[in-house]
């Protein structure tokens, strides 16, 4: 709800320094005034609501299944027509190897507030030497960031 009104009045026009309001009207009783601008308010929050449920549908048909989840490797199936992988360093230093395709794609440090992104038609492998100062997003959802040691992260397109 907070956010909403804050949304909503990010969008407000901005009034003239030498514009003038005109009084409220001391006529009608409190209980009328805060109906009428909780209708308001309520119209603006189901247009928000429709904006939100829209891009949550067009999500809806990328699945992304964690299949495996070990020490040495965590594997990634993905349900879209590509692989995609954004890593973010948020902190620190880190070390990767890229694979995408079975091609060997990237080799090197990145540091705080680098990001690289691949892009492959069936799997992206990357070896991250220190996962809990990256984030991920994977396919254009947010993955956060992984934890543990240096492993495995591979990303598989389902055929």
């Amino acid at each position: 709800m907070i956010l909403a009104v804050t949304f909503i009045k990010a969008f407000k026009p901005k009034h003239s320094l030498h514009e003038t309001k005109p009084p409220m009207s001391q006529s009608l009783p409190e209980d009328e005034t805060n109906k009428s601008d909780v209708e308001d308010t309520t119209h603006s929050i189901e247009d928000l609501n429709n904006v939100v449920n829209t891009k949550d549908t067009k999500d809806a048909g990328v699945i992304i299944e964690v299949v495996e989840d070990s020490k040495q490797q965590t594997v990634y199936v993905i349900d879209d027509d590509f692989v995609e992988v954004t890593m973010n360093v948020i902190d620190g230093r880190c070390w990767i190897s890229v694979m995408k395709d079975d091609i060997v794609d990237f080799e090197g440090t990145l540091n705080t507030g680098e990001t690289k992104t691949w892009r492959a038609e069936k799997d992206i492998n990357i070896r991250i030497g220190n996962p809990p100062v990256t984030n991920l997003v994977i396919n254009g959802k947010d993955f956060g960031r992984p934890a543990g040691e240096a492993r495995n992260f591979i990303f598989k397109r389902r055929t």
